[in-house]
């Protein structure tokens, strides 16, 4: 078993968008501890105790600490903008949902698929 290199990244185009130059998003794995942070952050019990789940806070976490660059993002005039939070927070929610399924492929955090179910 080897640990999470948060060094290794992988490129994803993002390509559910009408417009020649595609935009590129530069992600990485999620750690065991951030997994665990972003699981801590989005459950709150409620006046009856019930545990509530803060989808959006997950995402928004998951996106905060995976996606560390992008290439062809570009503001309403057509100028660069860095990667950072403030703009991450920016991104289409389309983009930001296709990003959050993407970075839990990369991170394994889909679970057990059934082709793998069947060989077991």
């Amino acid at each position: 078993m080897k640990l999470v290199d948060i060094s290794e990244t992988f490129e994803k185009e993002y390509t559910e968008i009408d417009e020649e130059i595609k935009p590129v998003f530069v992600i990485r794995k999620l750690t065991a501890g951030e997994v665990e942070t972003i699981g801590d952050s989005t459950s709150i019990l409620d006046d009856k105790n019930r545990i509530i789940y803060l989808g959006g806070t997950s995402i928004r976490l998951k996106i905060k600490y995976a996606l560390v660059s992008w290439k062809n993002v570009v503001d309403n005039t057509g100028k660069d903008v860095p990667c950072n939070d403030a703009n991450k927070e920016k991104l289409p929610p389309n983009v930001i949902s296709w990003l959050s399924k993407e970075i839990d492929k990369i991170s394994g955090l889909l679970g057990i698929s059934e082709e793998d179910k069947k060989k077991s």
